[in-house]
């Protein structure tokens, strides 16, 4: 399994549409088949900051996944409404353990 975290910082004036834009990418993200879960919500602690934190059955699901045109679309749209760049961060899981 992989995981993807990613922090993004919005400008301010985009705030409204990058939480339109971030829910369309969760919809379409969770219609995938490697999608195991996918979550993207407000960091309230830090204004205009938001996690998305993806979970995928392997690589192969990620590369498809960033071969989608929404997913292109996204990338594209969001990069004008960054404050800076996102931190992105793969995870390759071996093993899990649920509390």
């Amino acid at each position: 399994m992989k995981v993807i975290s990613g922090i993004w910082k919005i400008k301010k004036a985009y705030y409204t549409n990058f939480i339109a834009l971030g829910k369309e990418a969760s919809i379409q993200s969770k219609k995938e088949i490697g999608n195991i879960s996918f979550n993207f919500s407000e960091i309230k602690a830090e204004q205009n900051t938001f996690l998305f934190f993806e979970e995928w059955k392997n690589q192969e699901a990620i590369d498809f996944h960033i071969s989608q045109d929404y997913f292109k679309e996204f990338m594209k749209v969001s990069k004008k409404m960054l404050q800076s760049t996102p931190i992105i961060t793969i995870y390759d899981i071996h093993n899990q353990t649920k509390l």
